[in-house]
């Protein structure tokens, strides 16, 4: 369960009352759930795990519950054959299965919970981390992700078989050297990032994409045991490696967008220290290090020192947005014992709600598309406004706080 911790700029009770109109408004169009993709990003179950969580609080008349479960059927009936589907967590299959499966838990659908229920997503996994001849490591596409939602599987041989693959290809591919182990992007990738400010470098620096995603995957196979020394080895170095990056000590942000990229990142999840702090907090726990400790006390100290004025924040939702920094604060409340996240939290959270567009839909929480380089809405959990809901929930202290699993590896 999250703690709410005291915002004074935001009633509890109006957060509530905002979350559950604007989730009437998501409910009623049903004609554009179902026009949505199916994968966990962008897609309706993002949305859907939203309606989930709202269904074990909200009065019953509010039709929650049956909305979820009605995007659950629609999830299975709409899901392409197996083997036409990506992998990735917030992309493809994987992100789907899990989704699908904290949706039952959620519902109480026991048919969604036994064991041999995503067999079938199982074997293409093996199959997929067996045949191929490169791999993604990031967590968004690639083998971090994959690894992530394995870690979750309950059927042990099938979970220590995944893992231990996975941690097997990110033996193979990174690259190890004095200063600890880091992951190249792959050279088609760069040209999708060039003229950006993560193209600086093929040395990613981003939770979303680069080397700081992995991490989370390494943190939960030492938390279980997974091979535990090879993922304890693999994590220390690639926490070494992403240290032996940081920023100099009077810049504003720690780590910029790429290895040797000039000037600050942004405040965000999936760039910059922000996003980077609750995943250092989290393996520092559970490698017992008073080292990772410090240089994530110093980051998180860095990220409430940081002011808007060079943070990015040009919208709404938890990927690069107002709510995603929100998000990152209340996690900073479980992870650190730092005095002054909880007014920085109260900061960010007043900007959210002075941000929105009274003209625009859905609370008028916008999202920025920088390819039509305008503002518009969105439904998604990444990006739109099914994740500035669930983060408002965390806010208000309601539901559970597995939500958000993918992003940083917490359960």
């Amino acid at each position: 369960m999250v703690h709410p911790a005291t915002c004074d700029s935001v009633d509890r009770s109006e957060l509530l009352r905002l979350v559950i109109e604007t989730s009437h408004e998501l409910k009623e169009d049903r004609r554009a759930l179902d026009s949505l993709d199916v994968d966990l990003a962008n897609g309706l179950p993002g949305v859907a795990l939203l309606f989930a969580h709202l269904a074990r609080f909200a009065d019953r008349k509010d039709g929650f519950a049956s909305c979820a479960h009605s995007c659950l059927e629609s999830i299975v009936d709409r899901l392409p054959r197996i083997d036409l589907v990506r992998p990735g967590i917030f992309s493809g299959i994987t992100g789907v299965a899990w989704s699908m499966r904290a949706m039952a838990r959620l519902l109480d659908l026991r048919e969604y919970q036994s064991a041999q229920a995503f067999t079938a997503v199982h074997e293409f996994i093996d199959e997929y981390l067996h045949s191929q001849t490169s791999y993604e490591f990031d967590l968004i596409n690639g083998l971090a992700g994959i690894g992530l939602w394995s870690s979750t599987i309950d059927d042990p041989s099938w979970r220590d078989r995944l893992c231990g693959r996975v941690l097997t290809l990110l033996v193979e591919t990174a690259e190890h050297t004095q200063t600890g182990s880091t992951w190249r992007v792959p050279a088609w990738r760069m040209h999708a990032y060039a003229g950006s400010n993560s193209g600086a470098s093929p040395y990613n620096l981003g939770v979303a994409h680069g080397v700081p995603g992995v991490i989370p995957f390494l943190s939960e196979c030492v938390r279980q045991g997974i091979q535990p020394a090879r993922s304890r080895e693999l994590l220390l170095n690639a926490v070494r490696w992403l240290h032996s990056n940081a920023s100099q000590s009077g810049a504003s942000a720690m780590f910029p967008y790429s290895a040797g990229a000039g000037g600050p990142s942004r405040v965000a999840w999936c760039y910059g220290d922000a996003g980077i702090a609750p995943i250092l907090c989290r393996a520092a726990s559970v490698l017992r290090s008073p080292e990772i400790g410090a240089l994530a006390r110093e980051l998180v100290d860095r990220v409430l020192r940081r002011g808007e004025v060079d943070a990015g924040v040009v919208d709404s939702g938890l990927c690069h947005g107002y709510a995603g920094i929100v998000h990152l604060h209340t996690r900073l409340q479980q992870l650190s014992d730092h005095p002054g996240i909880a007014a920085s939290k109260s900061y960010w959270l007043r900007r959210l709600m002075e941000t929105r567009d009274p003209e625009m839909s859905f609370g008028g929480f916008s999202y920025w598309d920088g390819r039509l380089k305008q503002v518009s809405s969105d439904r998604g959990l990444l990006v739109g406004v099914a994740g500035v809901c669930l983060a408002l929930l965390a806010v208000a202290g309601v539901g559970d706080s597995d939500w958000d699993f993918p992003f940083f590896g917490i359960q």
